[in-house]
């Protein structure tokens, strides 16, 4: 009995107790099939453990039955304790919960029906009353109102009468779509035989083919499963497998799934956009691109379209060519938006190879898009501490300078760092700037803050040093770049960091 291999190892993803169900269960029929219990418990539980796989193994490495002495470990207790981790604990309101919300798809058979209610049922306790309840659910579920009616109007319906009811009615069904299948079969070929035949020495027209895609008086209508006409609940494709898609309810005649993928079939090229009336006047336009290439001798005059798909040389072109020219069929589509008459054409991956044309790349902008490029950019105008060209004489007078903006829409402020250190003053006035302290007396040799006149001061050599470039406006340490756009605003910014670069050197 060697011969039979274990179960595969276990699944722990997905519904893990009801993996577990079907595993415990091909575990048990391999073990009786192999034989395994007239072997001894360690060969039992070696096998078990082999057979579980490594995930599975894993996990039961984190069981108290794992710690406990190997002749102690049995094939029952390793079945229970798995039992227990992937069974979750019952809700049985959850479970009658799914049981009565669950569907019966049409078109499903009611043995799979009661299967499946069958399943759900084991974890609701229902007990006695069981198959009561799936035979409540059945008469609930039915979706065709004649079965209902059926199985309302039994006075002592059981489970087993309320299937065998379903079961004649879906082989009725099926069979009456096979006998009006073979019957609409049967009027098609009698209406191809002749226009008349001969009955009791009489003749009789057959009655003329009607369009089975029109709607007819009465309740007959154009099926969209068959193709045929007929009255409600009587269509011959009801069962039948689909030879296109191989669902079920429909002839391949009129499956959509086929429809779309023989339109997915066929490529389609575009040809450029073409605004011509004559071709020998297509290159007249000076903004066409045209080139004259020879082909086999003779020159012909071809547009340079790098927006087509496909190169293009009329048939007529061709005839005029010398020897013999192969053309194969194709069934590619080729789209022209204009007239029809189509110039000789050269594509963009031509053009490139015969040198007609050269890809230019993109010029990537040296203007700084963010603050940290700024600064990467210039890193001297950021660092340590700047110095402004001159020496402050201690004469000079206030200065206030303001300027208004109105139709501006972008604005930036720069802060200078220890601005008014940034001013030398001269010997006089670094003298009047002299202090005491408990060491001795020390004097200013650049402009300290808190002098009246210091803000000033500052503005005025900052109006100096950058109050030439439009858009820059110098209010006390504090410069404000105004500008109506984001171009303009990026110049702006950039002209303020050469002028700071270049003083600073």
């Amino acid at each position: 009995m060697e011969h039979f291999k274990p179960p595969s190892g276990m699944t722990l993803t997905g519904n893990v107790s009801e993996n577990w169900r079907k595993w415990e269960q091909r575990f048990v029929l391999y073990m009786t099939a192999a034989e395994l219990s007239i072997k001894s418990v360690a060969v039992q539980v070696a096998v078990l453990l082999h057979s579980l796989g490594e995930e599975a193994l894993e996990i039961y490495n984190t069981f108290d039955i794992a710690k406990e002495a190997p002749e102690e470990v049995t094939v029952d207790k390793i079945l229970d304790a798995f039992r227990n981790y992937c069974t979750p604990k019952k809700n049985v309101v959850f479970e009658r919960h799914q049981f009565w919300t669950c569907i019966m798809q049409e078109p499903t058979q009611i043995d799979k029906f009661v299967t499946e209610l069958r399943q759900k049922s084991k974890n609701c306790e229902f007990g006695a009353s069981e198959d009561d309840m799936i035979r409540d659910k059945i008469v609930f579920s039915v979706t065709d109102k004649s079965v209902t009616e059926k199985l309302l109007r039994e006075p002592s319906l059981t489970l087993q009468k309320a299937i065998d009811i379903c079961r004649a009615s879906e082989i009725a069904k099926e069979r009456i779509g096979i006998m009006a299948s073979a019957k609409k079969e049967s009027e098609v070929h009698a209406v191809d035989m002749s226009k008349g035949v001969r009955h009791k020495n009489k003749l009789f027209k057959a009655p003329p083919f009607q369009n089975k895609k029109e709607k007819v008086s009465g309740t007959s209508r154009a099926c969209t499963r068959c193709g045929q006409t007929h009255i409600p609940r009587s269509c011959p494709a009801y069962g039948a497998k689909c030879r296109a898609c191989g669902k079920v309810n429909h002839f391949a005649k009129m499956c959509k799934i086929k429809s779309v993928q023989t339109l997915q079939a066929v490529d389609s090229l575009f040809m450029g956009t073409l605004q011509c009336t004559q071709i020998n006047e297509i290159c007249k336009n000076e903004e066409s691109w045209c080139v004259t290439m020879s082909v086999r001798g003779i020159p012909i005059e071809f547009k340079l379209d790098t927006g087509a798909d496909a190169n293009v040389l009329s048939l007529e072109l061709i005839r005029k060519l010398p020897g013999n020219v192969t053309l194969k069929p194709t069934e590619t589509i080729l789209v022209a938006y204009g007239e029809q008459l189509t110039p000789p054409i050269l594509v963009r991956a031509t053009c490139e190879q015969l040198n007609l044309i050269k890809r230019i790349e993109p010029v990537k902008a040296t203007t700084p898009d963010t603050k940290d490029e700024l600064v990467k950019r210039y890193p001297e105008v950021f660092q340590g501490l700047g110095e402004f060209p001159g020496q402050l004489d201690a004469s000079t007078a206030p200065y206030q300078h303001l300027r208004m903006y109105k139709a501006n829409k972008l604005f930036t402020i720069l802060d200078e760092k220890d601005g008014y250190w940034q001013i030398k003053l001269d010997k006089a006035s670094s003298l009047l700037c002299t202090f005491n302290t408990p060491w001795g007396r020390f004097r200013f040799k650049r402009l300290p803050f808190g002098l009246k006149s210091a803000s000033e001061v500052f503005q005025q050599k900052n109006s100096e040093a950058f109050g030439d470039i439009s858009g820059v406006h110098v209010i006390a340490d504090d410069m404000i770049i105004a500008s109506v756009d984001e171009k303009q605003h990026t110049e702006i910014l950039q002209k303020v960091m050469d002028r700071a670069k270049k003083i600073e050197h």
